[in-house]
């Protein structure tokens, strides 16, 4: 079922339909995790051929790209405006897939490590906005940072947890002290005082120690020596 899956999340996102594309990313989500044949689903995704489809103002374009599975979630993933109903689960495919040595070439050829930490980034400015920089942590926090009935805390949990599976290898270690990602993720402690966002940057940070040259680009963040000193 994953190739029909993918092809119609292909047209979906073609045009702009997320009530096509959303339950199809869920059952996918299920199937390369819970299901019997997640490694034959998994591999469906990373080696199968799918027709992407172009689009334009007049609907589906004709034109017909093929690809691979871990490509068109790529691509999905950049895409904006972003549907963060389809995020969601797009993120829960990406953690799935990023447990399993066996993508790790697909998934770093596609430079998902950059899409995701671009969705962290762009849900962290979001619960930025709504909570006036982090200075205004209303009791209504959990109704005031949802979006598509999507919590913005799940979203920054998610892409957490999936960049934490690849800080585990020392090629995706460098690859985000490259990026300059230990800066953002110092961030997180100290500029919004949600404790959920917190543990996220706690998380990675963790993960990235243990690699010497990323140790080093940790040491030097200004920030999380602050923080350290009014909190402890």
């Amino acid at each position: 079922c994953v190739p029909v899956l993918l092809q119609q999340v292909s047209l979906g996102a073609s045009i702009q339909r997320v009530k096509l594309v959303d339950p199809c990313l869920c059952i996918l989500r299920n199937v390369t995790k819970l299901n019997a044949d997640m490694q034959l689903a998994q591999e469906q995704l990373r080696t199968g051929e799918v027709v992407k489809y172009g689009s334009n103002s007049g609907g589906v374009d004709t034109t017909k790209i093929f690809t691979c599975g871990i490509h068109l979630l790529a691509d999905y993933m950049r895409e904006n405006p972003r549907s963060w109903a389809c995020i969601k689960p797009l993120l829960g495919i990406v953690r799935t897939l990023a447990l399993n040595p066996l993508n790790a070439q697909t998934l770093h050829s596609h430079d998902i490590i950059r899409w995701v930490m671009q969705v962290l980034f762009h849900a962290y400015s979001e619960i930025q906005r709504r909570t006036n920089n982090g200075l205004s942590v209303p009791a209504n926090l959990a109704a005031l940072l949802r979006v598509e009935e999507v919590s913005l805390l799940d979203v920054v949990d998610l892409c957490a947890a999936s960049l934490a599976c690849f800080a585990k290898e020392p090629a995706s270690q460098l690859h985000m002290e490259q990026m300059d990602c230990i800066g953002f993720f110092v961030k997180l402690f100290y500029t919004i005082s949600i404790a959920s966002v917190h543990k996220a940057g706690a998380r990675l940070l963790a993960e990235l120690a243990v690699n010497p040259v990323c140790a080093q680009s940790i040491e030097k963040e200004a920030g999380l020596h602050q923080f350290v000193q009014a909190h402890f």
